[in-house]
């Protein structure tokens, strides 16, 4: 694949393999993995080289992931400004319980 669909950091094998499966962009799970690193947030520039991908590749999955609610930034105004984001590490949590609960329904006789 090119490089800018494929980050160069691999994913663990299990999530890998669950990416795979389950289609899930392996861009968008990097960024959010980095994200952690950066409790204060980071700007897409920053997130771009430790990622080493194109910039405007980090641009369009960020926002992407912030319209889905997963990334927030700390600004409304972005003309000119450094904007740092930070993981809703809530909406995730939500988002994957979601998943889990869809994938594997409680059976009556696990309750």
């Amino acid at each position: 694949m090119p490089k800018y669909a494929i980050p160069d950091s691999p994913l663990p094998p299990g999530a890998g393999g669950a990416a795979r499966m389950l289609g899930i962009n392996h861009v968008r799970m990097v960024i959010l993995r980095s994200l952690q690193d950066y409790p204060e947030g980071a700007t897409t520039g920053m997130l771009a080289q430790d990622l080493d991908l194109p910039y405007q590749t980090v641009v369009r999955h960020v926002r992407a992931l912030e319209d889905d609610g997963l990334v927030s930034s700390d600004t409304e105004d972005r003309a000119g400004r450094r904007v740092n984001y930070t993981v809703d590490r809530t909406k995730v949590a939500s988002l994957l319980g979601d998943l889990w609960q869809y994938l594997l329904p409680a059976r009556p006789q696990d309750d």
